[in-house]
């Protein structure tokens, strides 16, 4: 059965075509040609894509999302794919990994990132282990009050755009995930010229070694997950999702 069969998903696959005919493809040419996405167009498309229903699709109503289930999301990516990753990540889907704040977490991540007050990116990628969490060797440790982080993330996307960072790390007892404000990174971002697959999209480098303040969040629901852990976790979702 095609998973563009019901009505819903037909009333979506429009949506998007519509919006990618009027507001992404008209612009793939200069954007391959300027090699990135000018500022004042992407901040027109992440308007055009709020008022069109489109960003923050993936995430629950409840959040401020538009509660799409997996199927319809694997339809709009699909048709996402069709044009350049540089402009259709104007029209933001944040992070799952936000649903894990607890608290006043959300009031200052979660909701914000949901509305497009603030962008997040995911800083996981290294030189020798790509995305691959078991072979990862960036560190956190505690240091009193302050987590201390070293690592090397080297194709972090879109981060002149990210207001907060979410880092995964090794920890003495596990993966931590910590959200870091860009204040704290600022200094060591650096602009590369490698574009990959994402042609053009801003990449950069992440160095190594980094303080951060008290003021750190730890994303608590992600905290210390060993590798059979969080292949469970990411098992559980997945059904979760697939069963609405």
């Amino acid at each position: 059965m095609s998973l563009a069969s019901s009505h819903e998903n037909r009333l979506l696959l429009d949506t998007v075509r519509a919006f990618m005919k009027a507001e992404l493809h008209p612009h793939e040419d200069l954007v391959d040609r300027l090699g990135e996405v000018p500022l004042d167009l992407g901040r027109q498309i992440e308007k055009r894509a709020m008022a069109a229903g489109l960003y923050a699709a993936n995430l629950p109503e409840e959040v401020g999302g538009g509660g799409l289930g997996l199927e319809a999301k694997t339809l709009m990516e699909r048709e996402y794919g069709k044009t350049s990753h540089a402009l259709h990540s104007w029209v933001a889907r944040p992070t799952e990994l936000l649903l894990a704040c607890e608290g006043d977490q959300k009031e200052r991540y979660l909701y914000p990132c949901a509305r497009g007050e603030k962008r997040e990116l995911f800083a996981l990628t290294e030189p020798d282990a790509g995305s691959d969490v078991m072979g990862m060797k960036s560190n956190a440790r505690r240091d009193g009050k302050d987590w201390i982080i070293d690592g090397l993330a080297p194709f972090v996307s879109n981060a002149p755009l990210a207001k907060l960072f979410i880092v995964q790390a090794k920890a003495d007892d596990g993966v931590v995930t910590l959200i870091v404000p860009r204040a704290l990174l600022a200094p060591r971002l650096a602009s590369l010229a490698i574009q990959l697959g994402h042609t053009p999209q801003t990449q950069a480098l992440l160095a190594s070694h980094y303080e951060a303040t008290p003021s750190l969040d730890v994303l608590d629901a992600l905290v210390n997950l060993d590798v059979s852990e969080g292949c469970d976790t990411a098992r559980d979702w997945y059904a979760r999702h697939l069963e609405r």
